[in-house]
């Protein structure tokens, strides 16, 4: 048997989707609760001949490699080993300073193996599998030896030892479940150590940090569950706060790892003053996890405010401290998930850099369900034909006839009902699906073109939306033309919109394709225009047929004195003199139709004239 190994291209994203599918039933993953699409990772595969024998993914997060899957058919030639070092060479090329990565409690071959390659094992997760089980039904109740799967155990390769956190080398591999492990022999509020146990043993490090001697995840987990109930007796409501160092990786890189540990010390010792009498831990990284007594949004506030301020003024600012996500437990939620949540809530605070505190709200956890439910059921939906095309028309200005017909995207459930583009596109954009979507609308506007000849309506050309991450995926003119050719249309009768914003930050390979689709005989529109700052640079860098005026525009057209009326007749004045149509979305008004057919733009779209109607609507419209 000849092994050969590739790195994962997007022309193996079929073959490699297949197998993970045949091996995992599912593209998702649950990682510590956060769903994870293996379709989007990076990684190698082993190949015997054409047969995929194995297959590793990973994700680089900071200066952290985290190795999402590894899974080989025949271990006995070595593949997982092989799969693993180019792993650990990338890393290393990259100047990371660790791999990690996350494997379970059932299976002692698995976590031995890790070991020999020089993986420690640094944290258990207690009981996480069975919120994951929640989020993820088909996760299985037991694993390869028959043991019940309830604990994940995080495992690292540190490749720069100055760093922070290093683990104990040789620390043992315990040969029966977690959940028979004793606590440790060290100092650790309201955790006592287990009569008879000597001290010093090895398992000290599998429950307290060694950077800041808090508890690590492992032993806080031991003691929440009590704290929470003891909140709850006292009649008191518990939260769970997940704290992230702000700019840790660039404070490491500056002043080095070591006066990066005295920091993570410092920041433990401000919080746990701040929240004292709190079960305060060190969690993964450069977070840590606090439960308390939980009294309102303000006082969390001015207590990371009052934490942040200690912090600056020790570090002569060159910290700026801490951010936090906040969960405050209901009666139904335990300390596992209220982790979970917080650390979504820290997620949600994103870019805001005014903001150091992030609140879950129940609102999150319907938005969560629902972007699972779209991403898990989208290929069904594309398949059982669930997303129909709604057609808009656009009409000429000066004729009022319909002379295009922008095809719009819309979810009909069998459970759900109406699902808003709203709701399904963003997420299809998050988790880089949306070329599937459009190239699908590309295939149904196509076939639905016979429809309408066969009913005696014209043959009206379609606009259909594409966005940037398709180019980046797939051949887009490629594809189009297989698509027309097949359909027995021509490229005229398929017009590609591309948002202007999507334009504005499109790559030279981007550029040389929206060439190339003009060359193969599509019109190019620029939708959204006016939206973004780089209007009139890319009406000049493009080779753009006709611009779609964004609708906000026409909708605040009399605010601050008209201006929008005046860049309004000058934009499409330049378009004039530039050779290059106009259109404008969003009319809804009389008054709105006027002024544009005044300023001589060419096409208009909107509610006034028509709604978006799927086919056999407009069919019987237009008998």
């Amino acid at each position: 048997m000849s092994i050969m190994y590739y790195e994962i291209d997007q022309a193996d994203r079929e073959r490699i989707n297949t197998f993970i599918t045949d091996k995992w039933m599912s593209l998702l993953m649950v990682v510590h609760g956060e769903a994870v699409n293996l379709a989007l990772a990076d990684g190698w595969y082993a190949c015997d001949g054409e047969e995929i024998v194995g297959l590793l993914t990973y994700r680089i997060t900071g200066d952290s490699m985290e190795i999402l899957s590894l899974d080989s058919l025949h271990e006995q030639q070595g593949i997982g080993s092989a799969l693993l070092g180019k792993a650990v060479e990338k890393a290393k090329e990259s100047g990371l300073r660790k791999i990690s990565l996350i494997t379970t409690n059932d299976n002692l071959n698995a976590l031995r193996f890790y070991q020999k390659q020089g993986f420690d094992m640094v944290r258990i997760y207690p009981n996480v599998l069975e919120h994951a089980r929640r989020m993820k039904p088909e996760i299985p109740m037991t694993g390869n030896d028959g043991i019940p799967l309830k604990h994940e155990i995080e495992m690292e390769m540190i490749l720069k030892p100055e760093g922070a956190g290093i683990p104990i080398p040789g620390m043992p591999i315990p040969g029966m479940p977690i959940p028979g492990m004793a606590p440790p022999d060290f100092p650790i509020p309201g955790m006592t150590p287990p009569e008879g146990m000597p001290p010093g043993r090895p398992d000290e490090f599998l429950f307290k940090d060694q950077v800041t001697s808090l508890p690590n995840m492992a032993a806080l987990w031991m003691l929440a569950n009590e704290k929470v109930q003891a909140l709850r007796a006292e009649g008191k409501q518990p939260a769970v706060v997940y704290l992230d160092v702000i700019s840790m990786h660039s404070y490491n890189t500056h002043f080095g790892y070591d006066k990066g540990n005295e920091l993570l010390r410092l920041i433990a010792e401000t919080i746990d003053k701040e929240f004292g009498g709190s079960l305060l831990g060190r969690g993964p990284d450069d977070h840590f996890v606090l439960l308390y007594e939980y009294n309102g949004d303000d006082e969390i506030r001015e207590k990371i405010d009052a934490i942040n301020h200690s912090i600056r003024e020790a570090t002569d600012n060159t910290s700026e401290g801490v951010r936090a996500g906040v969960c405050a437990l209901r009666e139904d939620t335990d300390a596992v998930r209220g982790l979970d949540l917080a650390r979504q809530a820290l997620k949600d605070i994103g870019r805001e850099m005014n903001a150091n505190c992030g609140f879950y709200s129940p609102k999150r956890d319907d938005e969560f369900w629902k972007e699972r439910y779209v991403v898990e059921n989208f290929d069904t939906a594309m398949e059982k034909q669930w997303i129909k095309v709604f057609y808009q028309p656009i009409i000429s200005t000066k004729t009022c006839e319909i002379e295009v017909l922008e095809a719009l995207a819309r979810w009909v459930d069998p459970e759900r009902g109406m699902i808003s583009p709203g709701d399904f596109i963003p997420v299809l954009s998050r988790h880089h699906l949306l070329y599937k979507l459009d190239l699908y609308m590309a295939e149904q506007v196509s076939r639905e073109f016979k429809l309408r000849i066969a009913a005696g309506l014209p043959k009206i050309p379609v606009s259909v939306n594409f966005s940037a991450q398709d180019f980046d995926h797939v051949d887009v003119p490629g594809s189009l033309r297989e698509i027309v050719e097949r359909n027995g249309i021509t490229p005229q009768d398929i017009i590609v919109e591309i948002t202007e914003q999507d334009i504005a930050k499109g790559t030279d390979g981007f550029r040389l394709q929206l060439e190339q689709i003009r060359e193969n005989g599509h019109r190019l529109w620029i939708d959204d225009f006016g939206s973004g700052y780089s209007s009139l640079n890319v009406i000049t860098q493009y080779p753009v047929d006709r611009i779609k005026v964004d609708m906000d525009i026409i909708r605040h057209m009399d605010d601050n004195n008209g201006a929008n009326r005046k860049i309004l007749k000058a934009l499409v004045g330049v378009c004039r003199e530039l050779g290059m149509h106009t259109l404008s979305e969003g009319v809804e008004t009389k008054e709105q139709q006027e002024f544009l057919s005044e300023i001589e733009c060419e096409m208009l779209q909107g509610f006034y004239f028509y709604k978006p109607i799927p086919l056999e609507v407009y069919l019987q419209k237009n008998p």
